[in-house]
């Protein structure tokens, strides 16, 4: 009977091994039930990236919306769940409420603009939110939201559009002054404007829903968040003209802008050094004009007798530096004093004459007068036709000895006339009367001993050889048309054309309404951008916010030119109204 009772136990194990063994894998079941559940519900890792960035699905009041008596709050629904704290300081409602208003938000895609103060009467009001607004996949606006609404009959019309020409333009806002008897040049270091809008990333701006009423626009880069234009701080564009909204003229286009950054500051000077025994270097906190009237006296502290000042020269590699070569030094206490010191924007310094002092030295300068660099450099091809020929030298260089010391000789050995630019005596250009010749072998000739630097020092001991080539015709394009101006005042024209790809820049002028031609471009596509030269000086003034001066007009064409070699793309003509 005992191995029958061992028998039945074994079984009974047996069995209850079994059902644990089924009732874990139902448990199993369940739970990889429940955790395909929860995957489906969880967004899964991997997958395409969210690159779309948040859109309205919904507003209140409805866009254009009128005769609105009362309102307290304006409500914005979104496509997805949005970044709330990238909306801090990317809303705005104009004209502005003196109480302002305050953000609320319902969940992640609904945003609530609760209004502290009561609207204006028949007044056309515009909320906007801007690009810096994201999802939260950090995707932003394209191009700022705007809801329009008005306590009046109707939604004002009034429309001003354009584009500032920014590699970067997020963030670029557009202001709009309505000309009144309180507005002047000064307003915009004084107060926000009553509108303004923000570009989107391609640079086009539309200022709309202005009133009836003469406007002036600027562009601005508000770098402190103040609204108002901050001198050195901010960059700002300025109009080639104000815009007058009326009945005949409810919408303005082109009216482009270019930013600059305006500088007051005078340069200060910093220091003094020896450099060697005929050259000491003046410092100074930013970079100087290359081209000075500078008048520089330096004295023996002692003696009183005057040490000669030779020539003054712009540190190439440094432009905040002024080199100032003299005669033989000796090792005394000199005292000096330079006047009409010039920034690059043409600030004179603060004191009319700058006193500075400095020991001289009896030690030579060991490195060798040299000639560093040319250009066109050496077996260069593929040279432009209105190519110069630079030179730069260790040493200022004597003019008339580098007058007479090189020659640029053609393709039948004959010697290329031209004129000499001196601007720098440490890097003097030859410029030719004439275009170089197609695809032709030009020589640059340099008798190194006739050189010789400003103390009389010869270059070299030998006759350098560089040798170059134009570019091949064959290879080259051309683009033609004119620029039409209805504006009689408009004389002169400026027609610039960059390649989409690669460096480089061209040129032409022309009369409005006779044909330019821009010449010898290399076979690709182009951007071509006219501005109307008004006073005449070669080139498009970009204006002046300090002391107000208008900018020039400029037109950018919106798609590229193709240029083909061996032809003339024809008929690129720009419009300029009034």
């Amino acid at each position: 009977m005992r191995p029958i009772k061992q028998s039945i136990g074994r079984d009974r194990l047996g069995f209850l091994l079994l059902h644990a063994q089924v009732k874990a894998a139902v448990l199993g079941l369940i739970c990889l039930f429940l955790m395909s559940d929860c995957a489906y519900k969880v967004a899964p890792s991997g997958g395409p990236e969210d690159k779309t960035p948040p859109e309205i699905i919904h507003t209140f009041p409805a866009p254009d919306s009128t005769n609105i008596e009362s309102l307290p709050y304006l409500e914005f629904r979104f496509s997805e769940a949005v970044d709330k704290a990238s909306f801090r300081n990317e809303t705005w409602i104009l004209p502005e409420l003196h109480a302002g208003y305050e953000l609320k938000w319902k969940g992640g895609k609904t945003l609530r603009i609760i209004l502290k103060d009561t609207l204006e009467r028949d007044q056309t009001y515009i909320f906007t939110i801007g690009t810096g607004a994201q999802d939260l996949h950090r995707n932003s606006l394209p191009s700022p939201i705007v809801l329009p609404f008005s306590t009046g009959d109707e939604i004002d019309q009034g429309e001003i559009s354009g584009r500032v020409f920014e590699k970067n333009p997020r963030g670029i806002l557009i202001y709009a002054y309505q000309i009144s008897d309180t507005f002047s040049a000064r307003t915009v270091f004084e107060r926000k404007p009553r509108y303004y809008t923000q570009i989107g990333n391609s640079g086009d701006f539309q200022l709309k829903y202005l009133k009836e009423d003469s406007y002036r626009i600027y562009a601005l880069e508000d770098v402190n968040g103040d609204k108002k234009y901050t001198l050195q701080t901010d960059r700002i564009g300025i109009p080639f003209k104000d815009i007058t909204i009326s009945p005949q003229q409810m919408q303005q286009g082109e009216i482009n802008f270019h930013l600059i950054r305006e500088d007051t500051t005078r340069p200060q000077f910093v220091r003094s050094d020896t450099l060697f025994n005929r050259a000491l270097q003046l410092s100074f906190d930013e970079p100087l004009r290359k081209v000075q009237f500078l008048s520089i006296q330096i004295r023996d502290s002692l003696s009183e007798s005057m040490l000669p000042v030779v020539v003054a020269e712009s540190n190439l590699e440094e432009p905040n530096r002024l080199i100032i070569y003299t005669q033989s030094q000796d090792k005394v206490k000199y005292t000096g004093m330079i006047s009409a010191v010039q920034d690059t924007t043409g600030n004179f310094s603060l004191d009319d004459t700058i006193r500075f002092s400095f020991t001289g030295a009896v030690e030579s300068d060991t490195t060798s007068a040299k000639l560093i660099a040319i250009e066109p450099e050496d077996s260069h091809s593929n040279v432009d036709y209105d190519s110069g020929i630079e030179l730069r030298f260790y040493y200022p260089v004597d003019s008339l000895s580098l007058m007479n010391g090189l020659q640029l000789l053609s393709p039948d050995s004959m010697p290329v006339l031209g004129k000499w630019q001196f601007q720098s005596l440490l890097r003097p250009r030859f410029i030719p009367d004439t275009l170089l010749a197609k695809d032709a072998s030009y020589q640059i000739q340099l008798d190194l001993f006739t050189i010789r630097t400003i103390f009389g020092d010869a270059i070299g001991d030998s006759v350098y050889i560089s040798r170059f080539k134009t570019k091949d015709w064959a290879q080259l394009g051309d683009i033609a048309g004119v620029v039409y101006s209805d504006n009689p005042q408009h004389k002169s024209a400026i027609i610039k054309a960059s390649p989409v790809r690669g460096a480089g820049r061209y040129m032409a002028f022309a009369e409005v309404g006779q044909p330019y031609l821009l010449s010898f471009l290399p076979e690709g596509s182009y951007l071509l951008e006219a501005g109307i030269d008004v006073n005449q000086n070669r080139k498009i003034d970009k204006g002046n916010g300090l002391h107000f001066q208008y900018a020039e007009p400029f037109r950018a064409l919106p798609d590229t030119i193709k240029v083909r070699k061996r032809w003339t793309t024809e008929g690129v003509n720009f419009w300029f109204r009034q």
